[in-house]
């Protein structure tokens, strides 16, 4: 569509892959993408989709919805196949229980078509945080700052 605002990944955009894109005044337009981020797609998976995703969602695709963490998600024209594209990092535990039973083929309908009742009791979903630093960590663990002293411990010396 003429006068369209164009995405400068978009795979038809001549001329435009992976160069940066700058703006009236000549200088680097913020988030512009670079050859590094063309790379990174294209051989990476753990950061958002790789090119051959991405092609394959805009041949096969049909979008179904979208979660709060703005997760997308897809299935195949005929039904059969199932899959997210993650916004940010590809992390299987930051998809909510709701998206999995249907990823999983446990439902038919998305939560967005039927979502699920959740008790008063339930606690909102979060993401596994294990090798973040986030995760949990006990009071005499050494990588709190300043860890307890441990007095239920006495460390073996060979004779």
């Amino acid at each position: 569509m003429p006068g369209a605002p164009r995405d400068p990944m978009a795979l038809d955009a001549p001329g435009r892959i992976g160069q940066k894109a700058r703006d009236l005044t000549g200088t680097l337009a913020k988030g512009a993408p670079t050859m590094l981020d063309f790379l990174k797609r294209l051989v990476t998976w753990w950061n958002g989709q790789t090119i051959g995703t991405q092609i394959f969602t805009a041949r096969n695709g049909v979008k179904v919805g979208e979660d709060g963490q703005g997760n997308i998600f897809y299935r195949s024209r005929d039904g059969k196949r199932r899959w997210v594209i993650f916004n940010g990092e590809a992390e299987a535990s930051r998809v909510d229980a709701d998206w999995h039973g249907w990823l999983h083929h446990t439902w038919d309908e998305t939560p967005s078509e039927r979502p699920m009742a959740h008790k008063p009791w339930e606690k909102p979903h979060l993401p596994n945080l294990t090798g973040t630093p986030q995760a949990y960590a006990p009071a005499g663990s050494i990588r709190r700052a300043e860890p307890e002293d441990r007095r239920d411990y006495e460390a073996w010396s060979p004779e």
